[in-house]
Order: C-alpha cells, then sequence, then structure tokens
C-alpha cells in the first residue's frame, strides 16, 4: 500500500522465529544496517518500522526516475 511507503518487507517476521530473535528488534537491526549503506542512503527517504516488524520503505524521488 503506497500509504505505508514504495516498498515494504515482512523479512524481520520471517527471519525471527529461526534466528529467536523479537521481529520488532530484529527489524530495528536491519533498519540501522540499510541506513549504514551509502548506496541505500543514496535512494532512500526513510525507512520506518510499524507492528510487529513490518518495515516501509519510502524511495527518493530520484530514485523513481
Amino acid at each position: 500500500m503506497a500509504a505505508h511507503g514504495d516498498l515494504a518487507t515482512t523479512v524481520a517476521m520471517q527471519l525471527a522465529k529461526p534466528l529467536k530473535m523479537n521481529p520488532r528488534q530484529l527489524a530495528e537491526n536491519l533498519k540501522a544496517a540499510l541506513l549504514a549503506a551509502p548506496a541505500f542512503a543514496r535512494w532512500v527517504e526513510s525507512i520506518d518500522i510499524a507492528g510487529p516488524g513490518f518495515i516501509n520503505i519510502k524511495l527518493k524521488a530520484a530514485a523513481k526516475q
């Protein structure tokens, strides 16, 4: 859904059980790792964590062109 961002993933919830981690905390860890990557920061405007661990990604306008 566009209201949540341009991209959304449930990867944190899918990986939480096999990794024996809290899905919300795993999503926060993934967010931090993604934001630390220069290429990711170049194209992404924001990353939000919603609910139990949904990761919603909003792209910068330049990434959409």
